[in-house]
């Protein structure tokens, strides 16, 4: 009975949410319930045009929820709720329909929960929804057309999660979208057409994931004012005439492994960049005083860091490949930065150097050895030579060598000297 009760009640307040005008009250007043139970047999008005009205935000108090159910929000007037905070509940499902009769939900906060999966009906009826939080959670994919029916959707935060695979179509249908948060996951690639929905975008952070791509390939993010690829594995970042976003003005490039910058290309292909990000990456000292001079003269201006050494507070090196990954930055995510240095670079480099230098003295060694073999074998022959000479053993050897055919005469042999009378 109960069943049948909630499948009518839904159909009527569906009905009515087509025609609904959604109001907004003049400052935001927030209910509270203790349980769902509470929550289910409310009759004060969530609506603002209502007498009674008392609030249209809602809270719950208890700390615990492990499964959203479908209808499981449907209540009296629940249509006009405005927005749904359910941070920190401990959730670990959420079914399809779940938010059903929301039809004027503008913001939904689903962050610090065990959420390991979005259903692709997840969000049904939320077509004014503007904010949705999903920070913090155990999303590991995001599939095609999750959130093709947020058509008025502006805030996307999936942060702190473990995304490592974001379908082509993952973003579909979000066109009015502002800013994407994506930091704080395991991506490692981004298909090439996956920003492409996205044409309202101005704030995409990308920051602490595994990235090695180059952001050329990336298609549409025609409005994107500021990108945040801090604190992956890029070691190149080479603008090109395949830029679709010119009309960037700020990027951190902070925390990465680069070693150099083409300023010029940089300026040609994104002229409206007015701040750009260098700190704590493998700079050698002479490259980063270049780059830093260059950017001055093309009216961009780096971030400073927190350094007394190195180039306008930005950390860099005399040893060529040293990492000064991990430094305090200025412009970064809103998540504070270690300030811990990685050593693995300069050891790695003193490991190199000390390998080239010893193969050098062991090349020298091999050639000094040979020498040495060389000159004591000459030595012997010579010793043996002299033996042979003292010893009246090569007499004729030795006269073909002095004279051709002419006959080798020892003045201390008398037999000769008789012969040579005769």
């Amino acid at each position: 009975m109960r069943c049948l009760f909630s499948i009518i009640l839904v159909l009527l307040l569906s009905h009515e949410g087509t025609t609904l005008e959604c109001a907004i009250p003049p400052e935001p007043r927030v209910r509270f319930f203790d349980s769902i139970i509470h929550y289910e047999g409310n009759r004060i008005p969530f609506s603002v045009l209502r007498a009674g009205w008392q609030g249209s935000d809602v809270q719950f108090t208890f700390t615990t929820i492990n499964k959203l159910t479908k209808n499981i929000f449907v209540t009296y007037d629940s249509q006009a709720i405005i927005s749904l905070k359910l941070s920190g509940k401990q959730i670990k499902e959420v079914e399809d329909g779940a938010f059903v009769t929301l039809v004027c939900l503008q913001e939904l906060l689903l962050d610090r929960n065990n959420i390991t999966k979005l259903a692709k009906n997840i969000f049904t009826d939320l077509e004014r929804l503007e904010k949705l939080d999903l920070s913090n959670n155990r999303i590991e994919v995001i599939d095609d057309f999750v959130f093709s029916q947020l058509a008025s959707l502006k805030i996307l935060n999936l942060g702190n999660n473990r995304i490592e695979k974001l379908q082509n179509l993952a973003f579909a249908n979000l066109t009015k979208l502002e800013y994407l948060n994506l930091e704080r996951n395991e991506i490692g690639k981004i298909a090439p057409d996956l920003f492409l929905p996205l044409t309202s975008l101005s704030n995409l952070t990308l920051a602490w994931n595994m990235l090695n791509v180059e952001p050329e390939k990336w298609h549409g993010l025609a409005h994107l004012h500021f990108l945040d690829l801090a604190a992956n594995n890029l070691d190149h970042f080479d603008p090109s005439y395949n830029f679709t976003f010119r009309n960037l003005r700020g990027l951190n490039l902070s925390l990465n492994s680069l070693s150099q910058l083409n300023v010029f290309e940089i300026k040609r292909h994104l002229p409206r960049l007015e701040l750009i990000d260098l700190n704590g990456n493998a700079w050698f000292c002479d490259d980063l005083e270049r780059i830093v001079r260059e950017l001055n003269d093309s009216r961009i201006k780096a971030a400073p860091g927190n350094h007394t050494r190195g180039v306008r507070g930005i950390a860099c090196s005399e040893v060529p490949g040293y990492s000064t990954r991990g430094t305090t930055l200025i412009v970064t995510t809103s998540v504070k930065t270690p300030t811990w240095v990685k050593k693995d670079e300069l050891e790695r480099y003193v490991e190199r150097k000390i390998a080239n230098n010893s193969e050098k003295i062991e090349s020298s060694i091999a050639t000094l050895r040979s020498f040495v073999v060389f000159v004591f074998a000459l030595v012997c022959l010579f010793i043996l030579f002299e033996i042979l000479v003292r010893l009246d053993c090569c007499r004729s050897v030795i006269g073909r060598l002095r004279g051709g055919n002419e006959l080798y005469v020892d003045n201390n042999d008398v037999e000769n000297f008789r012969l040579l009378g005769r």
